[in-house]
């Protein structure tokens, strides 16, 4: 006798699926064989393989002949408005192709039905069935079809494309890691105790297919992963979910089936039943999320022209018995189909193991499946119990709805006791008796007598399970509570991690409010921590916009000190390489290295022998030659050009040393007169001194004032060049008695042009030139006694008095407006060179304030122990140094913003922006004076540039206070749009006054053509081949009546056109007026059309995309519209950032580049930067100016964003700079 090899029944489906496979291919070839012959080759299967060859043939005579490769659609193949992308897989209903949505750029898996299904073939009605079915089912977990149709003979329809799997290859993958992890490939280990490592690194496997094949030629699968018939796939690569691992993959298969159960009664809620759920019809995305895929098969219970008594439909392995009897179906039958899937993910084998299609039937009619704790005593009993209740024979005793299954699941999965019960043994043999009713009595008596004896072993198990169940029950009490107690804790952390978040932004904005030095650092530091803390979107979109007001903090930050000791004087040279220092007691002169920190030279000023032995001075007990002078300016040491002036201990006169290497040059005798202060211009050509010209030593009785030393002090300035005799004598003034006052007050521009001076509490600054010493007009009168002079550039004056400082513009004497600083008395007041800072300091212990004069905002208070006794910049103005009494001399960088630059100096509203390819920016105000931008070229962010000459520009170029609108060309060369300054048949009065905005001018790419705004007119002007004088293509008056209509329409005002902006090509022209209205128009040969778009009004400002699809418009509310111009219809709108941004309009707008950004700048000055892929909020909001946004530009590579505001400064971002700094910090969009 042959005895038969037994095999495990999945193994050989799997095999018989190969060999299925293996004959569509050599099929699809055009090669197909003989079925007999081909049965021929697989002995153990060839009885089954021959049975599935007859049912393939008749499912193609019923359905037609699947596409094959003949039917293959090519890569870049349009079909309606998708293009085909690649092949994801194919089957009896058709094939599943990756597509995008042309229009709407968007991927779709696209299923198209075989091109040989006959027109009114089942396959074709069945194909549309399930489009129609599915498009009208929204659920979470049901995919989408998002359109359905016929072209060309092909029947399509497209689907979201899920980047996922099928459970099917799941299970696969985890019979393959039991298998593995077993040591064979018949038994083993369950899912949930596989090893993680098993799980990652397993080696690849055979190639087995999907063994759960639909009757009627339903493919399984088509979404998940390209699984179909006929088509080579690679199984080896693991489903981009991988199920988790011990107790948590148990909870992981109640989630699947709550979310497929949710999503089956969504569909039968509208009389839909699915007929065919299975693991190749379930699919997870990376994710874990389950979708419901495949309707090919659905059912409209209420469609009359489809009866409840269908042909057998299904996938055998999973059909319910009632399906497998061809009797009345309900939602109850996807109720069994979705238990058996469950009942296959607990224990990787299906509920029956037919060995062919018939014995499978029979067993889902007539057999009970194996308990699933059988397999694996760690399933939870609760769940097996659902599974089998899902799994009932009749559709009463199973759960009545999917929703019912679900909300057991739900139950299970929140710890709570579930609604299904287990059945007795004698339910169990009821309910067989109940399947059976035609057994004979012989069997009816032996089956009372063996449950009578089961009854009494019954009831002994009823007790010890009832007693195994309280003492269950209070270990599940406990776990319960433990986890209760874990949940609490889970709780608390998140609520302690959301908490901490919020302080780290607390504390960042209350750094960036403070005056504290390095805020940048310290402020970015604390929101890289709320970053890492994974904040949700809303608090990571207010992390982002502190960060970018910390990246345009002009920040100090402290530097290494210098070990001077204690000195009344410093100065930096004029090349920042050095710094020269004045000891406390005057007596000794050191130069540094400003570099590494150290001494290069010490001089002592008065020789060890000339020094009387225990002299003291009458005035504060000090060695004698160490007199100090209260009040005024008295460092007594100061820098001009390439040599330091200090002034000998005695006040009898002055050495000079080289600034470079600190030896001394000379000295100069001052003829009995004591020099007590001293102040140097930068240039080194004149010296302002504070001398000490007489006294009078009678009797010091203190009893009467007449009685005191009487003393006559004058300030002086001198030539450097020839130091002899004064220039001129500046002030005079005497005082007498102790001690010795120097009440002067002095201050030298930094172009060493003007000189100030002034008497310690008194109210009159007087002005002199340091050429001749001439008095420059009448004084100013400060209204308050002064303490401090500083000059700053451009005829800046500041005088510290009162508690305020207070500044005037020299020329005109015009006050400005004052700042108040945070130290009430101010004893040192020093610009930097170019003007953009400006520091003071005070009474001991007060520290050093370093203030923004344009903006009068305090960048850093710094702190300083004892009393500050000088205070020097470097000449480049970024580093502060402060002498006093301490060990050191302390010293302080000021960083300028990265992110930003910041140009200011406009005697107007800077109006018109534009970058050339070389990412030079042209401003134009409205005066119509050009200046150009170069990147890394600005010395400082406030600091004036110049405009570079124009290449062959004439004086003409520009006409004086006009405003111009501003174009590169393609040769990188500047043109300036004025009215006034092309020429061309004029039709209306010239301007005589300036105009607050510029011509309204729409450009093609590089300026080959123009659209120039003329009154009601528009000009249309071609790239001149000269370069700066063109002659203009003139346009008659309009004669058609289209152009009439459009160009010649009466307006309440002469310039009726706010706004222009056209085509790439120029076919295209779209007009913003002054009534806030758009108006589309498209030329054509010099005719145009007027396009009749119906959109919102009140419309402020438009821009258009660099591809010329999209324009955006904003309004005077702060709307943001996004209109698709191939129809004229509103494609989008950008919500509103905040509450705050209600009410505020919007006054400018510019695509990025790329067209996948844009910037809105708003009227209260901000600019909100926004992703036109994802725009439900802005990505970043830029802090901007001190009023309106007036325009926007964005340079060729889209690096960077340049804006001008009413508050007359042009702001320049470096966007790729933002985005870096953004990475670095964890906030990246």
């Amino acid at each position: 006798m042959v005895r038969r090899i037994e095999t495990d029944p999945i193994d050989r489906d799997e095999r018989l699926g190969e060999a299925v496979e293996a004959y569509l291919n050599l099929a699809e070839e055009g090669a197909p064989p003989d079925p007999d012959e081909f049965a021929a080759r697989y002995p153990d299967l060839s009885e089954d393989l021959r049975a599935a060859l007859e049912g393939l043939a008749l499912i193609r005579g019923l359905v037609g002949e699947s596409s094959g490769p003949g039917n293959r659609l090519e890569s870049g193949r349009r079909i309606a408005g998708y293009r085909i992308v690649r092949e994801l897989g194919r089957g009896g209903m058709g094939t599943v192709y990756e597509a995008v949505h042309v229009g709407l750029d968007r991927p779709v898996a696209l299923k198209v039905l075989g091109t040989h299904a006959a027109p009114n073939s089942n396959g074709r009605r069945r194909f549309l069935n399930e489009a129609r079915t599915a498009a009208g089912l929204h659920h979470t977990h049901i995919v989408p079809v998002f359109d359905v149709g016929q072209v060309g003979g092909l029947c399509y329809y497209a689907m979201q494309r899920i980047e996922g799997s099928g459970l099917d290859q799941v299970l696969r993958h985890l019979r393959r890691d039991r298998s593995i992890a077993a040591g064979s490939s018949t038994g083993g280990t369950t899912p949930a105790s596989r090893s993680r490592a098993t799980s990652e690194t397993s080696p690849p496997s055979q190639r087995v297919e999907d063994d759960t094949v639909t009757w009627m030629g339903q493919s399984g699968g088509d979404l998940g992963a390209g699984r179909a018939l006929g088509r080579e796939r690679d199984h080896d690569e693991r489903p981009p979910y991988d199920p988790p691992i011990g107790s948590a993959y148990y909870r992981w298969v109640a989630e699947v089936g709550r979310e497929a159960a949710e999503a089956l009664s969504h569909a039968h809620r509208r009389g839909i039943i699915h007929r065919d759920v299975k693991p190749s019809n379930l699919l997870v995305d990376a994710r874990g999320i389950v979708w419901v895929a495949d309707f090919g098969l659905a059912r409209r219970l209420a469609d009359p022209g489809l009866t409840h008594h269908d042909s057998l439909l299904g996938t055998p392995r999973y059909m319910s018995p009632e399906q497998a009897r061809i009797g009345p179906i309900d939602g109850r039958t996807d109720v069994y189909s979705l238990g058996a899937t469950l009942y296959e993910l607990l224990t990787l084998r299906p509920p029956f193991e037919g060995q062919t299609a018939a014995e499978l039937v029979e067993q889902i009619r007539d057999r009970d499946p194996v308990s699933p704790r059988q397999f694996d005593r760690r399933i939870p009993r609760d769940l097996e119990t659902i599974v089998l209740k899902s799994l009932a024979k009749r559709p009463a005793d199973r759960y009545a709805s999917a929703l019912e299954l679900a909300e057991d699941l739900e139950r299970f999965l929140h710890r709570e006791p579930v609604r299904a019960r287990r059945i007795s043994p004698l339910g169990r043999a009821w309910r067989y008796a109940r399947r059976h009713p035609g057994g004979t009595a012989i069997a009816t008596v032996a089956t009372a007598t063996v449950l009578a004896v089961a009854t009494t072993a019954y009831v002994r198990v009823i007790h010890e399970r009832d007693q195994a169940r309280d003492e269950r029950q209070k270990t599940e009490i406990a776990n319960n509570n433990t986890l209760g107690a874990l949940r609490e804790v889970q709780t608390s952390n998140r609520k302690w991690l959301a908490d901490l978040r919020k302080r780290y932004l607390s504390e960042a904005t209350v750094v960036r409010h403070s005056n504290l030095p390095n805020r940048r650092a310290k402020g970015l530091d604390l929101l890289s921590k709320a970053a890492a803390l994974d904040p949700d979107p809303e608090l990571k979109v207010k992390l982002r916009d502190e960060a970018i007001e910390f990246l345009v903090i002009r920040d100090v930050e402290a530097r290494p000190e210098f070990v001077t000791g204690a000195t009344r004087g410093i100065a930096f040279g004029s090349e920042g390489a050095r710094l020269a220092a004045l000891s406390e007691n005057g007596e000794e002169f050191s130069l540094w290295n400003v570099a590494d920190r150290k001494r290069l030279e010490r001089h002592r000023l008065i020789p060890q022998e000339d020094e009387p032995a225990g002299t003291t001075s009458a005035t504060a007990g000090r060695p004698a030659g160490a007199t100090r002078f209260r009040g005024g300016h008295s460092a007594g040491l100061a820098v001009a050009g390439d040599c330091v002036i200090v002034s000998l201990p005695n006040g009898k006169g002055l050495r000079l040393f080289d600034l470079a290497t600190g030896t001394p040059i000379r000295d100069w005798e001052t003829d009995g007169r004591r020099v007590l202060s001293l102040l140097a211009a930068p240039g080194g050509h004149r010296l302002v001194t504070t001398e000490l010209t007489s006294t009078d030593n009678g009797p010091r009785d203190n009893s009467s004032r007449g009685d005191m030393p009487r003393m006559e002090f004058q300030i002086r300035l001198y030539d450097l060049n020839s130091i002899g005799q004064p220039i001129a004598t500046l002030a005079s003034w005497k005082a007498a008695g102790f001690p010795i006052r120097d009440d002067s007050l002095i201050a030298i521009s930094p172009d060493g042009d003007t000189i100030a001076t002034a008497r310690s509490r008194e109210t009159t600054v007087s002005l002199w030139s340091a050429e001749d010493g001439q008095a420059l007009g009448q004084p100013i009168e400060a209204q308050t006694e002064l303490t401090a002079l500083a000059l700053g550039p451009d005829e800046l004056l500041a005088a510290a008095g009162g508690g305020q400082i207070r500044f005037w513009e020299i020329s005109s004497r015009t006050p400005l407006p004052p700042l108040t600083p945070f130290q009430s008395y101010v004893r040192q007041l020093r610009f930097n060179p170019n003007g953009t800072l400006l520091a003071a300091a005070g009474a001991p212990g007060s520290g050093v304030e370093i203030w923004d004069p344009a903006s009068h905002t305090a960048l850093a208070v710094l702190p300083v122990p004892n009393l500050v006794e000088d205070l020097a910049f470097s000449a480049d103005g970024r580093t502060l140094a402060a002498a006093s009494s301490t060990a050191s001399t302390s010293v302080w960088a000021v960083v300028d913003p990265v992110v930003r630059s910041q140009i200011s100096g406009f005697d107007t509203l800077p109006t018109s922006l534009a970058f050339g390819s070389d990412q030079r920016l042209a401003i134009g105000s409205v005066k119509g004076t050009i200046r150009v931008w170069h990147p890394g070229h600005c010395p400082s962010t406030t600091q004036q540039v110049k405009a570079d000459p124009l290449p062959g520009a004439t004086d003409d170029y520009v006409p004086a206070d006009r405003a111009a609108t501003l174009i590169f060309n393609e040769k990188d060369r500047l043109i300036a749009v004025d009215p006034d300054a092309i020429p061309y048949r004029h039709y209306g009065p010239r301007r005589s006054q300036p105009r607050m905005f510029p011509t309204s001018v729409a450009s093609t790419p590089y300026g080959q053509t123009l659209f120039v705004a003329r009154g009601h007119q528009i000009m249309v002007w071609n790239a001149p081949t000269e370069p700066l004088r063109w002659s203009t293509q003139e346009i008659p008056r309009p004669r058609s009546p289209e152009l009439a209509k459009i160009f010649d329409r009466s307006w309440r005002n002469s310039d009726p056109w706010r706004q222009l902006a056209t085509s790439p090509v120029g076919d295209r022209l779209y007009l913003l007026d002054n009534d806030s209205n758009i108006h589309a128009v498209a030329l054509n040969g010099g005719r145009a059309q007027n396009l009749e778009w119906q959109l919102p009004g009140e419309i402020n400002r438009l821009s258009l995309s660099p591809d010329g699809k999209t324009l955006a418009i904003g309004d005077k509310m702060g709307n943001v519209m996004l209109v698709d111009t191939a129809y004229g219809t509103v494609r989008s709108e950008l919500p509103l950032p905040s509450s705050e941004s209600e009410g505020q309009g919007v006054w400018s707008l510019t695509f990025s580049p790329n067209g996948q950004e844009l910037a809105v700048g708003l009227q209260q000055g901000h600019i909100d930067l926004w992703s036109l892929g994802n725009p439900t909020s802005p990505l970043l909001r830029l802090p901007g100016h001190r009023g309106f946004v007036s325009t926007l530009a964005s340079d060729p590579q889209g690096r960077f964003l340049a804006s001008a505001g009413s508050d007359k400064l042009v702001d320049i971002w470096d966007l790729d700079h933002v985005r870096s700094e953004f990475k670095r910090l964890g906030l990246s969009w």
